[in-house]
């Protein structure tokens, strides 16, 4: 049986593309594998569903990963060590591709295809590599790059580290960011990023909308930080003391993120690691991630779940999210 290789499923999207294969798309679980770098970690599956140990790193180790699959479900590797996630990258395709794979399905990130944002640097090398790769003359493997939109459940991290519980109980409500990012991202849930991912992989990978290409999901609706705001306070009635967001310029951005996060202002190794992050604003600027692509609507059959009912929810108590307001990729 030709099989299914899916790596990143203990993570925020790769979970929700394993849970809508299974229960939504309803394909065969024996027709799954599930490549982890700690399989000790395996999320609970259905009989069937078959888990392999897979190191980025290890060339040799994923040879066997993905041995006797025909599809691979990519995931970006987890590091912000530019150099470090390229080569792990280059390491799986070329695994891949001596592996007899036909197809990789790779994750990268709704910035612009010439974006300057760091966030966005190691996805730009790894496309140029598929393409190097897969649309070589007499190449049997090809790929889809899948542009994954931002995340609703991410929005803390775009606007100064919002939470909650610190915000509710302060007199003065203010946000800091570097910019107010020109017209915000099209955001959209890991849950209809993760069934719109999965009912790609199902399909026939030769048709010519998936063969070698660069596919966008997104959201509905591109919001603004300030609309993310204006959002938070009506659904948390905040109107007579309302959150405020100000733009600030880098270097104040960088010592409240310091601060927030150590206490000091002067924490050079936390401002050194968002210093990269304040790159993503100028990107937000020229509209690089407020772009609107209907594919992942049509995908899933239904209107997508908006940034209000997701803040609805989620203050409500009736959505859960899985992105660390510090944490960024």
């Amino acid at each position: 049986m030709s099989k299914i290789c899916l790596t990143g499923s203990t993570g925020a999207l790769g979970s929700k593309v394993l849970q809508h294969l299974l229960n939504t798309v309803r394909i065969d679980p024996k027709s799954l594998v599930i490549s982890l770098y700690n399989p000790s970690k395996a999320p609970k599956v259905p009989d069937g569903v078959e888990i392999r140990q897979g190191d980025y790193e290890n060339p040799a180790n994923l040879l066997t990963s993905f041995a006797d699959c025909s599809k691979l479900f990519l995931v970006s590797y987890p590091s912000l060590l530019y150099e470090r996630r390229v080569a792990a990258h280059k390491n799986a395709i070329d695994a891949a591709k001596q592996a007899g794979v036909k197809h990789i399905y790779y994750t990268s990130l709704a910035f612009g295809d010439d974006s300057k944002a760091f966030v966005k640097q190691a996805h730009l090398d790894t496309e140029a590599y598929l393409r190097e790769v897969c649309e070589a003359p007499g190449s049997t493997m090809s790929y889809t790059s899948i542009e994954e939109g931002i995340y609703s459940e991410s929005f803390p991290l775009y606007i100064g580290f919002f939470e909650q519980d610190r915000w509710e109980k302060a007199t003065d409500r203010v946000v800091k960011v570097p910019s107010l990012g020109g017209p915000g991202p099209a955001w959209i849930t890991q849950d209809n990023l993760g069934e719109a991912n999965a009912r790609i992989i199902a399909d026939d990978f030769t048709k010519p909308q998936w063969r070698n290409r660069l596919v966008l999901l997104s959201g509905p609706k591109a919001i603004s930080l300030q609309g993310v705001v204006d959002i938070i306070n009506e659904s948390l009635g905040w109107e007579k003391n309302p959150l405020r967001i100000e733009a600030v310029g880098a270097e104040e951005y960088l010592n409240y993120a310091s601060e927030l996060k150590t206490g000091k202002k002067d924490d050079e190794a936390t401002k050194a690691y968002f210093g990269e992050w304040v790159s993503s604003y100028p990107a937000m600027e020229r509209g690089e991630t407020s772009v609107v692509d209907p594919l992942a609507k049509e995908l899933v059959g239904r209107e997508l779940t908006s940034m209000r009912e997701y803040l609805d929810g989620l203050f409500q108590g009736k959505q859960k999210t899985h992105v660390d307001s510090g944490k960024y990729d």
